[in-house]
């Protein structure tokens, strides 16, 4: 018959010393085990298969075609928003469909997406598929809505372009804003056009000067900028004028065209008196740069703790 069923004691019965000294034995010799076994297959190299050198060097290739594939990196630009994108994310719309909805939709002249540089006629468009999605519901995207705020780059005349932050800051209704800026400069290419290697951030937003909004003779006095303008250095050598000319130089024949175009095409400018006596006020150093800047630089060397 069926084996008989045995009931079970409710008790457990107590396991004596000696068996638990041999469960703790048990366990510590299938750990060392474990152990030994791992260390012979490491020193003998049998714990994975090694990765043939042909494979390493055409993972390696494979990711550098890869990093510099201009397919796939965000370099090019989205017409519409204005964002970067890679290529193979943009989509091409057809000029006769671009051309339907612009002219309903952008009778602005002045707006970006009327820019015939950016638009050539004919050319199909490019543009990001939110863009693409936006334009077939007959809209267009929060990004391409401030895109037009902003405007394209062809919007901006020579006359603003190419202005040094200082210059940029002397001719400004309003500056509600500061930020750190880093040069870096290699010994081997200094006084070049373009060595430095600039990082610009930490971005500080202060508020609105309520008397430099209402103000009507411009450029700022040159004083009171410069008294928001710190320049640290460190290293062994000293930089020299021309190191700080494309950050920090004044010219005064760009100050005062870009003035009198924005007096003609700028309404906020449009009354504003150009204060001839404060820019012959300023110097006219070769290199552009005042003196006043060169005088107050200071150096930042860190300390011995920091560089630990």
């Amino acid at each position: 018959g069926p084996p008989v069923k045995r009931v079970r004691s409710s008790v457990r019965r107590e396991r004596t010393e000696e068996e638990r000294r041999e469960d703790l034995a048990s366990v510590l010799r299938y750990l060392d085990e474990e152990f030994a076994e791992k260390e012979r297959l490491s020193h003998n190299r049998e714990w994975c298969a090694p990765v043939p050198h042909e494979r390493k060097v055409s993972t390696a290739q494979a990711f550098y075609r890869a990093f510099h594939d201009t397919e796939t990196l965000p370099v090019w630009t989205c017409m519409v928003c204005y964002r970067k994108r890679g290529k193979a994310e943009l989509e091409g719309v057809k000029w006769d469909q671009w051309l339907c909805w612009s002219m309903g939709n952008s009778e602005d002249p002045s707006s970006p997406l009327s820019c015939c540089k950016c638009f050539p006629v004919g050319n199909d468009v490019l543009a990001c598929p939110e863009c693409v999605s936006c334009l077939m519901r007959g809209c267009l995207s929060a990004a391409a809505r401030l895109h037009i705020r902003l405007g394209c780059e062809h919007m901006f005349p020579e006359e603003l372009k190419g202005l040094t932050p200082v210059e940029e800051k002397l001719i400004s209704l309003n500056s509600c804003y500061g930020f750190i800026t880093k040069y870096s400069i290699v010994d081997a290419q200094r006084q070049g056009v373009t060595y430095p290697k600039h990082i610009k951030g930490h971005i500080t937003v202060f508020p609105n000067n309520v008397q430099e909004l209402v103000t009507k003779v411009l450029p700022h006095p040159l004083v009171k900028v410069m008294d928001e303008i710190h320049v640290s250095w460190h290293g062994a050598q000293k930089p020299g004028p021309n190191d700080l000319a494309r950050l920090l130089s004044i010219r005064r024949r760009v100050v005062e065209r870009a003035l009198a175009w924005l007096q003609r095409n700028n309404p906020h400018y449009r009354d504003i008196e150009i204060d001839e006596a404060e820019m012959n006020s300023w110097e006219a150093p070769p290199c552009g740069v005042p003196s006043q800047i060169l005088q107050r630089m200071e150096r930042n060397e860190p300390s011995a703790w920091e560089k630990v």
